[in-house]
């Protein structure tokens, strides 16, 4: 019995490989932790960028050097410009994710209120389904009221974080529709455009 009991204080006593243990447990959870501040921040740069590059086409449609006609305009000319342009010109300023990526996750629209106050458009979110259908494309005349929304349907890799975060299951563009877990970023600019001269709009209002 005396031999049995110092056998196992010795096991006991011995730490041989016990950092490795130690080791193997807190990995897991650090790297994990590791990839989830990394993805938050990719996160927060999109976000940023994606605010940016709004606030610069807020700019560009306010001044009369873009006009945006209508969703059947297919291709852009002279400051007329088409949605796939808008988008990849977005995209482009983004530059923090692949553009394939951002040209299939991005939507915006653009539309003209009688007040800063009174945009009543309804939402492309219903519960856990965004759709495109009502979407609008015109910018207008000058010194009208315009506001220009953004979405991007950003998709996390993080499962903790896509099941916590994501809470849009189905999105929909046209006849196509993704099933995943996406969170919508909206971003949104309101102003008033100038007196410009430049080419008219001839495109109708949404």
């Amino acid at each position: 019995m005396a031999r049995l009991r110092r056998k196992l204080i010795r096991v006991l006593q011995d730490s041989k490989g016990a950092s490795a243990v130690e080791f193997a447990i807190v990995a897991p959870i650090f790297v994990f932790i590791m990839i989830s501040v990394v993805e938050l921040s990719l996160f927060f740069l999109v976000t940023s960028r994606l605010d940016d590059a709004v606030a610069l086409y807020a700019t560009r449609l306010k001044t009369g050097q873009i006009v945006a006609a209508g969703t059947s305009v297919s291709a852009s000319n002279g400051s007329v410009q088409s949605i796939q342009d808008i988008r990849s010109g977005i995209c482009d300023y983004i530059a923090v994710v692949s553009k394939n990526d951002c040209i299939n996750s991005l939507e915006f629209d653009v539309r003209t209120a009688a007040a800063f106050l009174s945009d009543q458009n309804d939402s492309p979110i219903n519960g856990s389904l965004f759709k495109t259908d009502n979407l609008c494309f015109y910018s207008g005349t000058p010194g009208d009221i315009v506001i220009f929304k953004a979405y991007y349907m950003y998709q996390f890799a993080n499962p903790l974080l896509y099941r916590t975060l994501g809470y849009i299951t189905n999105y929909s563009r046209g006849t196509t529709t993704r099933a995943g877990s996406f969170f919508p970023i909206q971003v949104a600019k309101a102003f008033k455009s100038e007196m410009y001269k430049t080419q008219g709009n001839s495109g109708s209002g949404c």
